[in-house]
């Protein structure tokens, strides 16, 4: 139930988990989304882009929701950002990822959620490099 503009809703969402097409997903990019093809699961974020122009900012919303959720249930999560992006032929990340997917062409992939769990824990952020100087009263 995130939050959406009017409430239109634009998002669909794919959980894969079949290995051969997170293996697939992996590679539709050029960069900084192998970790995918180990992943226990991802969620695929696409959207009806007929539903909205905010469709970007609706389904970000819902991305960072679900790696909140992820992390509430003690799982590990990456955003690998498909929009915008090009394969290692220059190929669209988006037109790859709605081939693997067979997605209507008024569909659009903004993210993949790779989801398992996680091999280190991470430092959380140092509080005193935090960008104060940032925030204006």
């Amino acid at each position: 139930m995130s939050p959406s503009g009017h409430r239109y809703n634009p998002w669909d969402f794919f959980v894969v988990e079949d290995k051969e097409t997170l293996k697939q997903l992996s590679v539709s990019k050029a960069a900084g989304a192998a970790l995918i093809e180990n992943a226990a699961a991802a969620i695929v974020v696409t959207a009806d882009t007929t539903k909205t122009d905010v469709w970007v900012e609706d389904c970000s919303i819902a991305t960072i929701i679900m790696q909140l959720a992820a992390e509430e249930l003690g799982l590990g999560s990456c955003w690998v950002q498909i929009r915008l992006r090009k394969d290692a032929e220059g190929n669209d990340a988006n037109d790859n990822v709605k081939k693997i997917l067979n997605l209507p062409e008024h569909y659009a992939a903004l993210s993949i959620l790779a989801l398992g769990h996680k091999e280190k824990e991470s430092k959380p952020f140092d509080e005193e490099k935090m960008l104060w100087e940032r925030v204006h009263y």
